[in-house]
């Protein structure tokens, strides 16, 4: 009798360890990575913090309302190029994103007042991008003393804001 209730035992056992396995196989291809799932071409906005260079801290440039969210994704065949809102644009004198290793101009895409929307290519979204910026501050908005620093940022992009 006990050898019938073992037997018994590792067939259901093993009916549900190949239940298991037959729901996985079923439904593993419909759960995708949305970091390597490429996007339809078309034109999306996306959120974004602007960290200080090397934390997980956002920087005065995301804080201080020098940029202005969401961005604008643009998606063509699998690549990406990223719109950004400069709203402090005269204080903003130079906008550089690291491309293979080296910091490159941003494309001016227009402009208007003070603010200027910048477009720049990023080869995966789910990576930090540096970006190199110059912030001059005129003596009138500093009490007396010029502002004029230069700074890396880190762009990081949240996936799931995607719309």
């Amino acid at each position: 009798m006990n050898m019938i209730m073992n037997r018994m035992n590792l067939k259901k056992v093993m009916l549900t360890v190949l239940m298991a396995a037959l729901v996985f196989v079923v439904l593993a291809p419909f759960s995708t990575n949305k970091a390597n799932a490429a996007l339809p071409n078309g034109t999306y906005t996306i959120d974004y913090t602007v960290y200080k260079d090397g934390t997980t801290s956002p920087s005065y440039m995301d804080t201080g309302g020098y940029v202005a969210k969401p961005a604008t994704l643009i998606a063509a065949n699998g690549q990406y190029k990223v719109r950004v809102t400069i709203t402090k644009s005269a204080w903003v004198t130079e906008f550089k994103t690291q491309q293979n290793g080296q910091y490159v101009n941003a494309t001016v895409v227009s402009t208007s007042g003070d603010t200027r929307v910048v477009e720049f290519p990023v080869s995966d979204l789910s990576a930090l991008l540096n970006a190199k910026l110059h912030v001059s501050v005129p003596k009138e908005y500093t009490g007396g003393v010029p502002y004029d620093h230069d700074y890396i940022v880190q762009f990081v992009f949240d996936e799931d804001t995607i719309n």
